[in-house]
């Protein structure tokens, strides 16, 4: 949305037509009667598409709310995460990007209904994931309230105005940038395999019918894992990808093969005969169509690259890594 504005309405959210601005009026209408207990009732003059997302808003909104103050949390996320779904409906079938040449009142209007929501879903998110809500305002270009102590919030009911239209038209938004960086399929990996190592301790039996507090991982379950040398004996690009590749691996007498998101760190013909670490007691897994049947063992450059951890000298492949 925020791209958008940028490139069609000079970084400014779209100004309605005075026909329209009565939408602002109805809305606001319609989230207090919602709030205090009524129905929401639209005129003609809303398009069916922009009741949904409106009514999505309202009742979302008004549920989660409900299910904070009874505790119940992943509820209350399922309710935000549904006002976020209808949101992103609704861009995608009003498609601003169609109507701009021909109907271009319509890619407004569009475009003001997704601002507007944004700024709803920089409230709603709050709760959960201030640090990406902060990042929203910014975008919005408006003061970031989070609930953090210090917050001049006092006497407002800031859940209530997310359900508001409160960004007016012809405000300036700033640059757009990514709310979230994506993941590397290494890093991606590296998660899965804490996952895995965190649900073997909490299976484990306690002893004597007592939990241990900060249990440490024993040496048998890191011998679990199956670490050994490999040598690589071929690797190619897993297509329709950027950062997978497909490794044969040779583990003594058997070879095994490896899915790693390392193509953008290093070439197919730069790792032949290269000897790394392999953890070969992990479930084979399906990445992009591919098979994996193992994990080679990687660390995080700076630069958040993967670089791989190889032995100081020879050592055959097959090898038991202790």
């Amino acid at each position: 949305t925020v791209q958008f504005v940028h490139k069609y309405w000079d970084g400014r959210v779209p100004k309605l037509s005075a026909e329209d601005q009565e939408l602002c009026v109805e809305w606001s209408r319609l989230s207090e009667a919602v709030w205090d207990g009524g129905e929401s009732s639209f005129s003609m003059r809303w398009r069916p598409e922009e009741r949904v997302l409106i009514q999505e808003l309202l009742a979302g909104a008004m549920r989660a709310a409900q299910s904070y103050e009874r505790f119940r949390f992943r509820d209350a996320v399922a309710e935000t995460m549904a006002v976020a779904r209808a949101a992103n409906k609704f861009f995608n079938d009003a498609a601003p990007w169609r109507t701009i040449t021909d109907e271009p009142q319509q890619s407004a209007r569009t475009l003001f209904f997704c601002v507007q929501v944004a700024r709803s879903l920089a409230i709603l998110f709050s709760t959960v994931m201030p640090f990406a809500a902060r990042r929203l305002w910014h975008l919005l270009q408006q003061p970031a309230y989070v609930g953090e102590p210090g917050e001049p919030t006092a006497g407002t009911d800031f859940w209530r105005s997310a359900t508001l239209p409160e960004v007016p038209p012809g405000h300036r938004l700033a640059d757009p940038c990514l709310l979230f960086a994506r993941l590397s399929e290494q890093r991606i990996e590296q998660q899965r395999l804490k996952l895995r190592a965190a649900a073997s301790v909490s299976e484990a039996p306690a002893q004597h019918g007592k939990t241990v507090p900060n249990a440490y991982a024993t040496v048998e379950e890191l011998q679990r894992l199956g670490l050994r040398i490999g040598r690589i004996v071929a690797a190619e690009p897993i297509a329709e990808t950027q950062k997978l590749m497909c490794l044969q691996v040779e583990l003594g007498s058997e070879k095994r093969q490896i899915v790693a998101g390392i193509a953008q760190r290093y070439k197919p013909e730069e790792l032949i005969g290269r000897t790394i670490v392999v953890a070969t007691n992990l479930k084979p897994m399906v990445i992009r169509g591919v098979e994996s049947q193992g994990m080679l063992l990687a660390a995080t450059a700076p630069d958040g690259a993967p670089v791989l951890l190889v032995p100081e000298t020879e050592v055959p492949s097959g090898a038991e890594v202790r």
